[in-house]
């Protein structure tokens, strides 16, 4: 039975309430089970736990819950008069912890048989001092504690019958179901906190940066066969029809070819550059009759220069503009069966003649740009005569 107490002003959420109101007021209500204890103990500053516990009486009092105690109201009155009849624990030793583990030990009262025997004993030599209960386990750590759960009723209530009084053993009942239950909560909140569960949502994919493309990429409805290019040695059979796209590289064709008027001055290379361009032009007009000239080169309807067709970067499929590693094309072809055929005058390695793997991995991104896309590389003259002259040194 605990003593009845008087608050000095009202407990609530809307009201100034006073520290020494709530300590004291958690420590009965917690006495009554409506409040859990704290692993560190009650403070004196009033909160949330202790207004849902002022409701909590309440409602199993039958009384309006509305989490407000006054010194002079109804719910002051009913909480005096239940801890009047409510059995409590036995009273704390100062200095010492307190819980229901701490029943299984009672302090022994002086000159009584348990504190003589306990006396009596001797101290074991090198014995470890006691563990401290407010350590916890490392980090990590995981311990079987289901067989302690079920031994912690029959133990308080072995103790309580030993040693204690009728009260006590009635709160020491108590105190056992509510540290097994407690056990039992965080068991199960941390089982459910393991409990693996399918994963949903799925990581999305990103496009590649600006100017990055992968060789031989997929990309939807094109086709893009992995075919190496195909060089001819010479310029005496017209190009080959081929099913798949192809990569052809041809040689440049005779100066004699040029059909010549007056070179327009533009932003396409310089004069020499401008001039194979137009030999390429006309050889393909010679050898292709058919093949309808869309882009780049002279517009021989009009007269002046055909603009030439922009062929944009792998970004332009991935969201992005294709402003970034796209290129311009010198000559745009159409065939008569719809294939599109794009020529490019490109740079050679001054050491081997051949084409610089740098034109062959932008002729693989035309090729890719679209459907049914030929690409011919013709090696610039000035830099194959360079070649040339070069292997003819001794």
């Amino acid at each position: 039975m605990r003593t009845p107490f008087r608050l000095n002003k009202t407990i609530g959420e809307a009201y100034d309430m006073d520290l020494a109101d709530a300590l004291t007021a958690k420590q009965a209500l917690a006495d009554l089970g409506h409040l859990e204890v704290p692993d560190g103990g009650f403070d004196e500053y009033p909160d949330r736990p202790l207004i849902e516990a002022v409701k909590s009486f309440q409602r199993a009092e039958g009384l309006a819950e509305d989490g407000v105690m006054k010194p002079d109201g109804p719910t002051l009155a009913r909480l005096n008069d239940v801890l009047k009849t409510s059995p409590t624990l036995a009273a704390p030793v100062s200095g010492r912890e307190t819980g229901p583990m701490s029943l299984l030990n009672p302090p022994a009262e002086p000159g009584t048989p348990m504190d003589r025997h306990l006396a009596s004993l001797p101290a074991r030599p090198g014995a470890a001092p006691p563990m401290d209960s407010k350590k916890s386990t490392p980090e990590g750590t995981q311990v079987a504690m289901a067989p302690a759960i079920a031994l912690i009723p029959p133990l308080i209530g072995l103790a309580a019958r030993t040693l204690l009084g009728p009260a006590a053993r009635t709160a020491a009942g108590t105190a056992a179901a509510g540290a097994a239950g407690m056990l039992l909560g965080r068991m199960s909140k941390e089982d459910e906190n393991q409990t693996t569960t399918e994963r949903t949502d799925v990581a999305p994919t990103f496009p590649p940066p600006p100017g990055y493309e992968p060789p031989n990429i997929h990309l939807p409805g094109v086709t893009a066969p992995t075919t190496e290019p195909i060089e001819l040695p010479d310029l005496s059979q017209p190009i080959p029809e081929t099913k798949e796209p192809t990569i052809f590289i041809l040689p440049m064709p005779d100066e004699g070819l040029q059909k010549t008027g007056t070179i327009l001055e533009d932003r396409r290379g310089n004069f020499e550059t401008k001039a194979e361009i137009e030999r390429i032009q006309a050889w393909i007009e010679k050898n292709h009759p058919g093949w309808d000239h869309v882009g780049g080169g002279v517009d021989r309807d009009l007269g002046g220069l055909k603009s030439e067709r922009w062929i944009p970067s792998l970004a332009k499929f991935f969201g992005g503009d294709g402003r970034k590693g796209g290129t311009y094309v010198d000559l745009s072809f159409e065939t008569p069966s719809g294939k599109k055929v794009h020529i490019q005058t490109v740079d050679v390695d001054p050491k081997t003649g051949k084409v610089t793997q740098k034109e062959l991995d932008a002729a693989d991104r035309i090729r890719r740009s679209g459907k049914n896309i030929d690409v011919i590389l013709i090696p610039k003259g000035a830099q194959m005569d360079k070649f040339f002259n070069r292997s003819k040194r001794p």
